[in-house]
């Protein structure tokens, strides 16, 4: 499966099976296989206001993107998941419509945690 990134070029998924990948075609931003990522999740079902998530991970993109996914789309089991929260109190019964971009990409745990709480000071999600 292919997506097409911010540069308008497509790019393949890179991980093991690209033709089934749910992950690649909702990150706007940054690799589905890039690990050590801070992320911001954007429900675009909220439409008339900005609701976003930022996260951080030291596991792929693509396997923390999922369980945000999943949480979206069964809420009621993922009530401990912000993303889960959001889906059962605005948009119960709504199929899971998010979009993931990376905002910063580092290994050191540290470094990431500040990231990611710098964003969040600066976002303001």
């Amino acid at each position: 499966m292919y997506r097409v990134n911010d540069n308008n070029t497509k790019t393949m998924c890179t991980m093991a099976n690209p033709t089934l990948c749910r992950i690649c075609p909702v990150i706007t931003k940054g690799k589905c296989n890039a690990k050590g990522v801070v992320y911001e999740a954007t429900c675009q079902e909220c439409t008339d206001v900005k609701s976003t998530y930022i996260g951080e991970t030291s596991r792929t993109l693509h396997i923390r993107a999922s369980e945000h996914l999943r949480a979206a789309t069964n809420p009621a089991k993922h009530l401990h998941n912000a993303i889960g929260q959001h889906y059962a109190e605005k948009h119960p019964g709504v199929a899971a419509n998010l979009s993931f971009r990376i905002l910063d990409n580092n290994t050191r745990v540290l470094d990431r945690k500040a990231s990611e709480a710098i964003n969040i000071y600066v976002e303001k999600p």
